[in-house]
């Protein structure tokens, strides 16, 4: 391998723009079971985290090789708070037991230098809610009840005409 000292000056005048990547990524996959990925990791853009399995593991990069053990990262969940999060220089993200929605996760990295990347990594987050606590289900058990009151009414007036019947 050789060294060009020209990629290496401009790093260290961060002429080039400071990047962060994702290199790999543990998520639920079917069930309690979790996958982790760090193949085609570029063409994700979003998670869908089951109700029942709320876990998310992110391992971090940036652009930045030297002295890579001084780089930092911070996270933000936008629409669950909008303040950066510091990992410090821990290149691993991890997130359980997110309330339910939709959400925008943002994670930037930096140097040493505390440059940071102009543009954040992006990806949608869809938690989802456990069926008991969906309108649908509200509507079907309310709907189940108001079945249950009339078939009990309905009962209830049968017997009063058996018993003035006889």
């Amino acid at each position: 391998s050789q060294i060009n000292p020209k990629k290496v000056k401009a790093s260290l005048k961060r002429k080039e723009e400071l990047k962060v990547f994702l290199t790999a990524a543990t998520y639920p996959f079917s069930g309690d079971s979790m996958v982790q990925v760090s193949d085609g990791l570029g063409q994700i853009r979003d998670f869908i985290l089951p109700a029942n399995n709320r876990r998310l593991q992110l391992n971090l990069a940036t652009s930045n090789y030297i002295k890579p053990n001084e780089n930092k990262y911070a996270y933000r969940i936008v629409g669950l708070s909008n303040e950066w999060i510091d990992l410090g220089n821990q290149p691993s993200l991890m997130l359980s037991n997110l309330p339910a929605g939709n959400y925008h996760l943002e994670i930037r990295g930096g140097d040493g230098n505390g440059n940071w990347s102009k543009s954040p990594l992006v990806f949608g987050l869809k938690v989802q809610e456990f069926f008991y606590r969906k309108t649908w289900f509200y509507l079907a058990t309310l709907l189940l009840v108001i079945c249950l009151v009339a078939s009990w009414i309905n009962s209830l007036r049968l017997q009063v005409r058996r018993a003035t019947n006889q």
